[in-house]
Formats: structure tokens, sequence, C-alpha cells
């Protein structure tokens, strides 16, 4: 989709909601995200409206400013981060549980080690489920 295509669309979509004709999109800026934000002016030259248009071609129109911030501000905290600390456990139990079994597998006799073993399992289960609880 084009800068273009955005505003047209957030131009549109503002026209249906607030039946404003004269509503003209000023600015159209292309997010990190693959999406747009567009500044839209409703015929009044003192009044603005800012409207987020996903990658998809959804046209997001916000109701006021705090609406708007609460948006942009939990715009990417749904996203994870390579070393968010659940990625770095699911790493960890997903390793830990392949070592287990190839150590089971090969009929290693060293007790000692596969209690080791199934001990980091069970921490790293559980650093993994405690952060998937925590966040609700």
């Amino acid at each position: 989709m084009t800068e273009g295509e955005a505003g047209a669309k957030a131009a549109e979509a503002y026209k249906r909601k607030y039946n404003q004709p004269n509503a003209v999109v000023q600015d159209v800026v292309r997010t990190a995200n693959g999406g747009f934000l567009a500044v839209i002016n409703p015929g009044n030259p003192e009044h603005e409206e800012i409207c987020i248009i996903d990658k998809n071609g959804r046209v997001r129109l916000f109701d006021g400013t705090g609406d708007l911030m609460f948006n942009l501000a939990t715009l990417n905290a749904d996203r994870l981060s390579p070393f968010a600390p659940t990625v770095v456990a699911a790493v960890a139990f997903l390793i830990t549980l392949i070592a287990v079994i190839a150590f089971t597998w090969t009929g290693e006799g060293n007790r000692e080690g596969l209690q080791a073993l199934t001990g980091i399992l069970g921490l790293a289960a559980g650093f993994y489920f405690g952060n998937q609880t925590a966040k609700g």
C-alpha cells in the first residue's frame, strides 16, 4: 500500500464516521511496522485528527488524544524480543528437554547427570510457565 492509498482510506473512513465531506488528509507517514499515520483536517484549520492505518489497510480512528496515546503506547507491547524472558526460558526449556531425551536414549548410566538435567528442565519449565501466568 502506498501513502496515497493509505491517505484515501483514512479520508474515506473519517468522512463516513463523522459525516464530514470536506475532510482532507494533510499528511501521511509510514510507521516502522508497515502501517501509516495520517493527519486529517475536517475542514476546520484549528482542528486535526490523527488515525492509524495498519499494514492490512484497516483504519483506526480515535475518540480523543487519550485514546491515541494509549494505542501508541501499547502498539508494540505484544511483540516478542528474542531476549525477552519468556523466549529465553522457552529456548532453555527446549534445549534441556532435548538433552534429557538424548541422555536417556543413549543409555548413559550417569544418574547424577540425568538428575541435574531433570532439575534444570524443571527450573526452565517453572520459569517459562511462571512468566506466562504472570502476564495474565
